[in-house]
């Protein structure tokens, strides 16, 4: 079973740990899609107890494109095969037969982009610097005010905080999204729907909020 830890279109945060519980009572495993996870919340791999986590790092934690990470529960890798081979992946890529790397090593390819790696590396380190518990604070913070002034019928979002993500209903998703570029205001519009997202992160201002609220003109 593949679910996301947050929905990517509505903000909702899910209960990672009692679906996995459900699906590991049905002999099924777990792959979660964490990618809107890092950077603005907790993510704890062994209490969700899922099999597979994997996210990136130029979301919420503001790296570059190219890096990522992978957890793999341990006693589960080595029975893994990998649906591609490269030389990073096995143990000595000259040798016949192959052998596979212990651990997650095994679905490494091949060469990677090592700027994406040192800047993740940089970027977690400004994380922890400030503190997780700060940026959390100030992204809930931000977004309370953004939904303060977002009428019930446009927020198709959890009312109550659950992440920075902020889906907002408009008349014209493609004509709002490009009003709102021109005031220097970056959202995007959904797939399939008159609706945008918007990513609410600690690096934001209430004057921001104010700015996007006033141009939505509700």
């Amino acid at each position: 079973m593949c679910l996301s830890a947050v929905s990517w279109t509505r903000g909702t945060k899910l209960p990672v740990a009692e679906l996995t519980d459900i699906a590991h009572r049905h002999d099924a495993l777990v792959l979660v899609d964490a990618v809107q996870a890092p950077g603005q919340m907790p993510v704890d791999v062994r209490e969700w107890g899922a099999d597979a986590v994997a996210a990136a790092g130029h979301k919420w934690l503001l790296g570059l494109w190219g890096a990522g990470f992978l957890y793999v529960r341990s006693d589960l890798a080595e029975r893994l095969e990998p649906t591609a081979i490269g030389y990073r992946s096995v143990t000595d890529s000259g040798a016949t037969p192959f052998e596979y790397e212990a651990g997650a090593r095994r679905f490494e390819i091949g060469t990677t982009n090592p700027a994406a790696h040192v800047a993740l590396q940089e970027a977690i380190g400004v994380f922890e610097d400030i503190g997780l518990s700060t940026v959390s604070s100030r992204i809930e913070r931000l977004t309370d005010h953004l939904k303060a002034d977002v009428p019930e019928d446009r927020l198709l979002g959890p009312r109550s905080y659950e992440s920075g993500l902020v889906p907002i209903a408009v008349d014209d998703a493609e004509a709002t999204v490009e009003r709102l570029a021109d005031r220097s205001i970056v959202v995007r519009a959904l797939p399939g729907e008159e609706a945008i997202r918007v990513s609410v992160h600690a690096f934001n201002t209430a004057d921001e909020i104010d700015r996007l609220v006033e141009t939505l003109d509700f």
